[in-house]
């Protein structure tokens, strides 16, 4: 009789176990899209957790988090806010700059480049990007709803790490045995410089090259100077391709207008 009880109980236990496990998945599948937000405020938190220490010192950790957190949010604001406002701006004049390197491109408007560019294929590249263009501001426009719930748990995510974030560190440290520990905060502190980079260091170089863009726009002699500072701002946030896309398009659109003075300084550049 209790060896039957006994069996039951192991049968109980691993359907129980069955069925958190399904629980666990389903759960886990259902909320995959929302993983990279919780990563990308992990990511954060940890460059932030250093700010959080010394902050924390002088007033309270929920405050401290919380200013943090604002922040973060403030300048990403504040960021997003301007560069959308400089674009819709100065749309107009980015379907002009587009429509003279496609009018300017043309296999028979280069007929007198010595160079031999009309074979290139320079309006199916600049078609195909408008479409790709296009059909990107189609998708984020339908995903509106979709990234704000995604902001609004970025918001608490990172409040949540930033607050709690020296409290699992020294718990993390307490855990490590003492042999490893020193080369596991080795490894962690290579993971903060590497994530201070990308961020901090990154949107220090935006800011840099809005500012060196403001006069080197104004020497070639280009409208809305303001504008293309913050296009260059912009792609500079993106690592390797970002400046290469800009001066790229800036490149065709001197050579389309037949301006060589500005394209030898930006290939110069």
């Amino acid at each position: 009789m209790s060896f039957d009880m006994s069996m039951n109980w192991k049968s109980v236990d691993r359907v129980s176990i069955g069925i958190i496990a399904l629980i666990a998945l389903i759960t886990f599948l259902a909320f995959f899209p929302l993983l990279s937000v919780g990563v990308l405020a992990l990511s954060v938190a940890v460059v932030l957790i250093p700010f959080q220490e010394r902050l924390s010192k002088r007033i309270s950790p929920a405050l401290s988090a919380f200013l943090l957190t604002l922040m973060v949010v403030t300048v990403g604001f504040l960021a997003i806010l301007i560069t959308f406002n400089v674009l819709y701006q100065n749309m107009d004049y980015l379907i002009s700059l587009i429509s003279s390197i496609l009018d300017g491109l043309r296999p028979d408007a280069l007929s007198d480049i010595p160079v031999p560019l009309s074979g290139l294929g320079f309006d199916e590249m600049i078609d195909n990007f408008l479409l790709s263009v296009k059909d990107a501001l189609f998708v984020y426009l339908s995903l509106i709803p979709t990234l704000a719930i995604q902001l609004l748990l970025f918001i608490l995510a990172l409040s949540l790490f930033i607050y709690s974030g020296p409290g699992l560190k020294a718990n993390f440290q307490k855990m490590i045995p003492e042999s490893s520990r020193k080369n596991v905060m080795v490894i962690y502190k290579r993971v903060h410089d590497t994530l201070y980079s990308i961020y901090i260091v990154h949107f220090s170089i935006a800011i840099l090259t809005f500012f060196l863009a403001l006069p080197f726009f104004w020497i070639l002699g280009y409208e809305h100077v303001f504008f293309f500072s913050v296009l260059c701002a912009l792609f500079a946030l993106i690592p390797f391709l970002g400046p290469v896309i800009v001066l790229a398009f800036l490149a065709l659109y001197a050579l389309s207008i037949r301006d060589f003075r500005s394209l030898l300084l930006i290939i110069f550049i």
